[in-house]
């Protein structure tokens, strides 16, 4: 086993290391067929060092993961352009990437509506107002529900919380082997606002322990009693925002826990503010679906493409569906590329896990940009915090029922 300098093992370096793979004789195996089969099967077979790959083999079942589908899309990125990350999780087996790779074949050919150089446009915010039905007044928000307070943005957000307010937040934290929840949110939030930012959380901070991804939110019985009798506000900030995975996945995080937190707003006093995300104008004009979606054809007749998008403009369904139907006073804020904080230049701590950060990367090591006529946003995290905050804070956030696009000409 791979150790590392204090004598662990290196679960990083042992990640790496190939296993070989003995190949028994498989009763199901059925050989590819056609040339594009047989292409795509020699790929999976040089990079999963397997001597023998059948139609119906899944991926991720004989050795693929994250670093194996580079390593694949370098061998067939070539030939076929237009493969993505995520179509590695969507069509798993040989037979219907194949299909996958006919259909981008066939799209390609189409013209992109916002290709070449026609003359970049504003994309109008929709919808501006929903739920005309919606309780006309709900109570002070003096008990906060905050998810992904220890992610970059919710971080931002709780201290904001903390300055311009005077209420009770309680912060949704999973919890980590060995780790007090509380502990871990100090930890998060002393690495960005220094160790003064401790003295504001006392007796204002309440970190739950709990889960997105498990039924009841995984709260105790004692804290779903808490929560129950004092919450007069949900801010759900906390989200899966990698752009590439299994659609189960993200469905289970991203939308299923929204629809676990309006739980706790149907039929109460409870405001529910949802962060969203401007890649759902973004992907959807890109798809050609945005004017149609601004005309009326509505949530139900529109998706996206990329994985976390997708599961963001569903929760946003949920989101809406719940302020119209059931009367919950909700709000969206559609937030997009968050870059460093404003004041000190400081960026999020896991930057490699912002795609946008690694598109930027990417480029400069290759020296080599796209050739794209683009307009690209950044909001601060701070000014993103910072809007977001004094927006949910506002009576009117609730009667109206308003998604609110924010730019930063305006903020600055």
């Amino acid at each position: 086993m791979p150790l590392s300098p204090t004598g662990k093992i290196d679960r990083k370096r042992l990640g790496t290391y190939d296993i070989p793979v003995e190949i028994d004789e498989d009763p199901n195996y059925v050989a590819p067929v056609t040339e594009l089969e047989k292409e795509i099967t020699a790929a999976w077979e040089k990079s999963l060092h397997r001597s023998r790959v059948g139609l119906y083999d899944n991926f991720f079942e004989i050795g693929g993961h994250s670093l194996k589908i580079l390593e694949t899309l370098v061998l067939l990125k070539p030939r076929f352009p237009k493969l993505k990350i995520n179509d590695f999780f969507v069509y798993s087996t040989v037979h219907t990437m194949a299909e996958r790779v006919i259909e981008l074949m066939d799209a390609a050919e189409e013209e992109d509506s916002f290709a070449g150089s026609e003359e970049i446009r504003d994309l109008a915010e929709f919808p501006l107002v929903f739920g005309k039905n919606s309780k006309p007044f709900v109570s002070a928000q003096n008990h906060i529900l905050l998810t992904g307070a220890t992610g970059y943005l919710g971080s931002s957000l709780l201290y904001q919380l903390l300055q311009t307010s005077e209420a009770v937040i309680y912060c949704l934290i999973r919890a980590k082997e060995g780790e007090e929840p509380y502990q871990r949110l100090v930890d998060v939030m002393k690495g960005y606002h220094g160790a003064e930012i401790t003295r504001k959380m006392e007796n204002r901070v309440v970190a739950v322990r709990g889960d997105l991804q498990q039924s009841n939110l995984g709260l105790s019985p004692q804290d779903s009693a808490l929560l129950s009798q004092h919450l007069d506000s949900i801010i759900h900030c906390g989200a899966e925002v990698k752009h590439f995975g299994s659609t189960d996945y993200f469905t289970k995080v991203n939308v299923e826990s929204t629809d676990r937190l309006l739980d706790l707003a149907r039929g109460k006093d409870v405001r529910f503010h949802y962060v969203s995300t401007l890649g759902i104008p973004e992907d959807l004009a890109f798809l050609g679906l945005w004017e149609s979606f601004t005309e009326g054809s509505g949530y139900d007749a529109v998706a996206t493409e990329n994985v976390y998008t997708n599961s963001k403009l569903e929760a946003e369904k949920l989101v809406i569906r719940a302020c119209e139907e059931e009367g919950v006073a909700t709000s969206v804020y559609r937030v997009g590329n968050l870059s460093c904080y404003s004041t000190t230049g400081m960026f999020q701590k896991n930057i490699d896990n912002n795609a946008f950060y690694r598109m930027l990367k990417a480029m400069l090591l290759l020296g080599k940009a796209p050739r794209v006529h683009w307009q690209v946003d950044f909001a601060p995290v701070d000014y993103a915090g910072a809007s977001i905050s004094a927006l949910a804070l506002q009576e009117k956030s609730a009667v109206d029922c308003s998604t609110s696009a924010i730019r930063c000409k305006s903020l600055m």
